[in-house]
């Protein structure tokens, strides 16, 4: 509590005592660890394709959405979203592309294969991953702007469940059963539902601004993580290649999931 009350103080008092190579050292890990949300957005999955899996495996975009706290996005005109052609046998989601309707080994509570199931550890594991690399890294470094706070590292990582949920729904207001309503299932790719694109204006819209909202997460992650200090290099190169290997596994996973559900 007496640190916590006089955590400029201290802190100042550390800072004091470190002498010139050694600030240059940490300076480079504070330069480091704000690279992350580059490096995550560079190995990672866009957020169409996380949204796509969505649509048929729920829990494993879930899961997608921590192990890319920062998602690329796909560009799209209006009049591609409006023209796009959509084949006998799939639906239309929107801004996100094109989806087939599932097979019966494909619903959602039969995982029929240990790959598909394999995956969804994969991923669930990767996500735990992240969150205790995040809580840690608060835990352990410094805040240079609010010293002695761990959580925001947490709050960029929570940043990114909002976006995915938002994305998700503002897809579903977007789109309309066989019934004229919402679907409210968890997975949308079953045939019976007929699926289409009731809103084709909001889903673009809607899709802008959650562009905008991962931007700015983006933006929040690389603030908050360039601002931590007392972190070597060494150790700072460690946590990227922690949160890099994460992500370029989990892209794998995804990459694997969509070839198979467009088979």
């Amino acid at each position: 509590m007496i640190l916590r009350a006089n955590c400029r103080g201290v802190f100042k008092c550390v800072v004091n005592e470190i002498d010139s190579s050694q600030q240059t050292i940490l300076s480079a890990g504070s330069a480091i660890l704000g690279f992350i949300p580059t490096v995550l957005l560079l190995l990672g999955n866009t957020n169409e394709e996380i949204i796509r899996i969505h649509a048929r495996y729920p829990f494993l975009a879930f899961c997608l959405s921590f192990t890319n706290v920062n998602k690329g996005n796909d560009r799209l005109e209006f009049g591609s979203l409006l023209n796009a052609p959509v084949l006998n046998g799939a639906f239309s989601l929107g801004p996100y592309g094109v989806l087939k309707t599932a097979q019966p080994d494909c619903s959602l509570f039969r995982l029929s294969s240990v790959p598909m199931v394999i995956a969804h550890v994969l991923a669930a594991g990767g996500a735990a991953g992240v969150i205790t690399q995040t809580y840690v890294l608060g835990r352990r470094a410094v805040l240079s702007w609010s010293c002695w706070t761990d959580f925001y590292p947490l709050i960029w990582v929570c940043g990114s469940l909002v976006h995915h949920i938002l994305a998700i729904l503002f897809l579903r207001l977007s789109l309309r059963c066989r019934t004229g309503h919402a679907p409210t299932q968890l997975n949308m790719t079953e045939k019976q539902l007929e699926i289409t694109v009731a809103h084709p204006q909001f889903a673009f819209w809607s899709k802008a601004f959650v562009d905008l909202t991962g931007s700015v997460n983006y933006l929040l992650g690389t603030v908050i993580l360039s601002s931590l200090t007392l972190v070597s290099g060494n150790n700072a190169i460690k946590v990227m290649v922690v949160y890099g290997m994460i992500a370029a596994a989990t892209r794998l996973v995804a990459t694997w999931t969509l070839v198979r559900m467009d088979r």
